[in-house]
């Protein structure tokens, strides 16, 4: 069921809103937040409904983890050192948990809903490890949204294969857009 899920890394697919007003359907092979017209993807706040739903995937890799323990220090050796790590309940090296939190992080800012949404919350609930060559696949659906608030809550799930490895919840803040830009 869900192996439509997975696709090439950093690639993304779906309907997206660019900031010139274009519609792009399918998918997007860019790796980065430029979409098909050399726009940021981005899906107004006006027209996202409850259901729409964003997928990205990132193969985590070696450099992803050490770069992600040089930035935050946290250089726990359940994440550095296969040695530690094969003597632990895991048999191996894990990525940081909240490494694969940031892909979720890395699909409302770039592509779904894209630039200019800023986090008001996320919750996290860790199912399962991540190693080294996982193809993290992210889907967020919208669950909620206020549009007095100018926010939306997001029901957000990451899968290895068929495993659920990380689900949560998210809120995010739209911004408001200023008449005659």
């Amino acid at each position: 069921m869900y192996s439509a899920w997975l696709t090439a890394p950093l690639r993304f697919w779906g309907t997206f809103y660019t900031a010139r007003g274009q519609w792009f359907d399918g998918v997007a092979d860019q790796l980065g937040p430029v979409g098909a017209s050399g726009a940021y993807l981005s899906i107004p706040f006006e027209e996202l409904k409850e259901g729409s739903t964003g997928f990205l995937s990132h193969t985590v890799s070696e450099r992803d983890i050490t770069n992600f323990a040089q930035a935050t220090g946290d250089k726990n050796p359940i994440h550095l050192d296969d040695g530690y790590a094969k003597k632990t309940i895991f048999k191996g090296r894990i990525a940081h948990g909240l490494l694969t939190g940031g892909f979720i992080s890395a699909l409302f800012g770039t592509t779904f809903p894209g630039p200019g949404t800023v986090y008001v919350s996320q919750t996290l609930n860790f199912k399962a490890p991540v190693r080294i060559g996982d193809v993290v696949v992210v889907r967020a659906i919208v669950t909620e949204i206020d549009s007095e608030k100018r926010r939306a809550k997001f029901e957000c799930v990451c899968r290895v294969g068929e495993k659920i490895v990380l689900e949560g919840e998210a809120v995010l803040q739209f911004p408001r857009v200023k008449k005659g830009s």
